[in-house]
């Protein structure tokens, strides 16, 4: 609710905390991943984002987020959500979590969980 940037715990008001919080994360995405990656559709972008984001601690199926977005009627190819799903890693806004299997004590190949 109040972030996790040590700064936030500076600040009284929670909705001074929120707002300086949601300004650390917009100068991330603006800096950090718009300008290296030089993403051409931001409105693609934005949404596999926040779609990520929102869905942590879930399997990410890079298929179905890519046919979900061309039935919204947001053509895009599976290379670019493999893109920026790779931004958001290397700038440590997700982690990527493999599937272990307790019984075989092994890492299952396939889907990823993104915490």
């Amino acid at each position: 609710m109040e972030g996790g940037f040590p700064r936030t715990l500076q600040i009284d008001n929670l909705k001074d905390k929120r707002t300086y919080t949601q300004s650390v994360i917009k100068e991330i995405f603006e800096k950090d991943i718009k300008r290296r990656i030089k993403i051409k559709d931001r409105n693609a972008f934005e949404i596999v984002r926040n779609f990520v984001i929102n869905n942590f601690g879930s399997l990410i199926s890079i298929n179905n987020i890519v046919s979900t977005l061309k039935k919204n009627g947001t053509p895009i190819s599976k290379i670019t959500v493999s893109k920026y799903i790779q931004a958001l890693l290397d700038v440590k806004i997700i982690y990527d979590c493999s599937r272990y299997d307790m019984k075989s004590k092994k890492s299952i190949k396939g889907e990823k969980s993104i915490i």
